[in-house]
């Protein structure tokens, strides 16, 4: 039955906790059934693999795979290791061969038949059973969430006609005026490329929720309204000239054309690095709690995400980030305090590094230039590189338009 603090309902529960405890007999069944064929060729004598290719006809890869449905206790894992009906049905035929006795061969076959009856007839198919038990067995859903991210960036990377090989969302905070804080915000998108002869890399800038308070500029100083303002020229390999932004209430769109047309990582990408700095942010917002962030939008589909925040020594010293994902799909750009956005956090896996401190701390392999941009963007605030640490999480193949960030949780 759900309880007070489950959101589903009372069917919805006993529909989902039966669907759990047919996989679990699925997998034992299983187990049981590949493990009977392994067992009565080791009486005889065929205990290794080699023996065991030579008696099923079967390749060592297939007998490896095999051989990993009979190791997990859990007979969920035992679903988890299970790499297809097709090589199961090798090893059927393969049982046949080696003169497997008949009712072993035949619990075998029935295994086979309730599996396949499991997934199609009850759950529809094989994507779905996958997603299922990327829930009932956590373990699995790293491989689960990886492989299906990486087909869903390929297809939106398509039907969008555009992509990036590289997204970097860095924001550098150190001590300002009046016990307040300033911000270094950089945005790198490296190797962006057009799929198809429209693409268009679309690109959303927002104002700082307290942007009367705040003073917003590029690092020189000037204006920070549109990514023309912010682009750095001499990291950059796009011209203004392929810029062009409309401003419209807290955010401005920028389209980016002129990319090259290309899939080939032989055929370098456009660079897009841009910074913006803001003066006088609030270590808190007030009255809003106490817990204060930074992150990017993937935003256009990118193969890796990486959000880095790198802390004055002197700025919250004794601190950790959490990482956060929301899903903007319906409801816009998340703000973390916002108790109503609870339900559009998706899971995140994925681990917050901490760095270190200073230069020598802050190498991204994907991208050779980046120590230098973080030298180029301090040097011009007076910023010394060795009073900084870093902490860092990498995202592989984000969910498109997903809010990615990392906050910080200050005590009063």
């Amino acid at each position: 039955m759900a309880s007070r603090a489950d959101p589903r309902s009372s069917a919805q529960a006993h529909e989902d906790d039966d669907l759990r405890e047919r996989a679990q007999a699925l997998g034992l069944q299983m187990r049981a059934a590949v493990g009977g064929i392994f067992d009565e060729l080791a009486e005889r004598r065929a205990r290794d693999q080699k023996a065991l290719q030579a008696a099923l006809r079967l390749s060592q890869p297939t007998i490896s795979r095999l051989l990993a449905i009979t190791r997990p206790e859990n007979p969920l894992a035992v679903l988890a290791a299970m790499p297809g009906t097709e090589l199961v049905a090798q090893l059927l035929e393969g049982a046949r061969v080696a003169r497997v006795s008949a009712p072993r061969r035949a619990a075998l076959a029935d295994a086979v038949s309730n599996f396949d009856e499991f997934v199609q007839g009850t759950l529809g198919d094989r994507v779905v059973y996958d997603a299922m038990l990327s829930e009932f067995l956590p373990e699995s859903r790293a491989a689960f969430e990886s492989r299906y991210r990486s087909r869903a960036f390929k297809l939106v990377s398509l039907l969008k006609g555009v992509r990036a090989d590289l997204s970097i969302s860095t924001s550098i905070v150190v001590p300002g005026e009046g016990g307040r804080l300033d911000l270094i915000s950089l945005d790198v998108l490296r190797g962006c490329r057009r799929l198809k002869p429209s693409g268009e890399l679309h690109y959303r800038m927002g104002k700082a929720l307290e942007a009367a308070e705040i003073v917003e500029t590029n690092l020189a100083g000037g204006p920070a309204h549109t990514l023309r303002d912010l682009l750095l020229p001499e990291f950059s390999t796009i011209d203004e000239e392929q810029i062009l932004s409309t401003e419209s209430g807290l955010f401005t769109d920028t389209v980016v054309t002129g990319l090259p047309l290309s899939k080939a990582r032989s055929a370098s990408g456009h660079d897009i690095v841009m910074v913006k700095v803001n003066r006088g942010v609030r270590r808190t917002r007030e009255g809003k709690g106490a817990v204060v962030g930074s992150g990017g939008l993937a935003e256009p589909p990118t193969e890796d995400f990486v959000v880095d925040f790198w802390l004055h020594e002197e700025v919250w010293p004794n601190l950790h980030p959490e990482a956060t994902i929301f899903d903007t799909t319906v409801r816009g750009v998340a703000d973390i305090l916002d108790p109503g956005r609870r339900r559009d956090r998706l899971p995140c896996d994925e681990p917050v590094q901490f760095l270190g401190r200073g230069p020598g701390a802050m190498a991204l392999p994907e991208w050779p230039h980046y120590v230098e941009l973080l030298a180029h963007a301090c040097a011009a605030r007076r910023i010394e590189l060795a009073t900084l640490r870093g902490f860092r999480l990498r995202v592989r193949y984000p969910m498109y338009g997903s809010q990615i960030q990392l906050s910080f949780t200050v005590p009063d």
